[in-house]
């Protein structure tokens, strides 16, 4: 008789303790639930401005739906923002299909920075890449130096071409200016990296292989 007491008393502590559990834990997954935003769906956006949002939410995505679905919502946000209007409003990322592949690379170089910061950021980058080309003359041709002097003149200038094409632009011609300015005009008779002409360089080797006077 005392040992079903015993087991009945155990089973109402059993039965006591989890209707406690359940009463407490119902409301806090409840909650979580209700405060999980949900990966938003992104289906009025062009295919490119989908690929920077998902792109600038990569490494969230890898802490699962919560995580990547708050940092989609917030690139929204930064959309309508940016752009001062709604889904429907957003122009997109503007097209650089008017300009030759060299600039277009030069632009996409410059703003690669701002594309994981997702697309409108991304798309600020870009349109102040087409304003600044307003009034540009475009990238000079080096097509009058030889291979060398070519490389050596876009090797220095390689950190400004991470800076788009205007920069670029300037730092080559600043190197143009520097080879006009060297002893010697350098044109297209002019095959070495000395910054001398031909007539010049003939002249310097009579000097040098003249005898000496006795």
């Amino acid at each position: 008789m005392l040992q079903l007491r015993s087991c009945q008393l155990a089973l109402l502590v059993s039965l006591a303790f989890g209707a406690i559990l359940t009463v407490f834990s119902a409301p806090l997954i409840a909650q979580t639930t209700q405060k999980s935003p949900g990966i938003p769906d992104l289906s009025g956006y062009d295919s490119k401005t989908r690929r920077t949002m998902e792109l600038a939410c990569s490494v969230e995505k890898a802490n699962g739906p919560v995580a990547y679905g708050t940092c989609l919502n917030r690139q929204i946000a930064f959309a309508k923002i940016r752009q001062r209007g709604s889904l429907q409003k957003w122009p997109g990322i503007p097209s650089l299909s008017g300009y030759d592949s060299e600039m277009r690379e030069l632009m996409e170089l410059a703003c690669v920075s701002h594309k994981v910061l997702g697309p409108a950021f991304y798309s600020e980058c870009l349109n102040a890449q087409i304003a600044s080309l307003q009034k540009w003359p475009g990238i000079p041709s080096l097509s009058g130096y030889d291979s060398e002097t070519r490389e050596l003149m876009e090797l220095a200038c390689v950190s400004h071409k991470v800076l788009g094409p205007v920069l670029y632009s300037e730092c080559l011609n600043a190197q143009i200016a520097s080879l006009q300015r060297s002893p010697g005009v350098y044109n297209s008779e002019t095959r070495h990296g000395d910054g001398y002409s031909k007539p010049a360089r003939d002249s310097l080797k009579k000097l040098i292989e003249k005898p000496a006077a006795r």
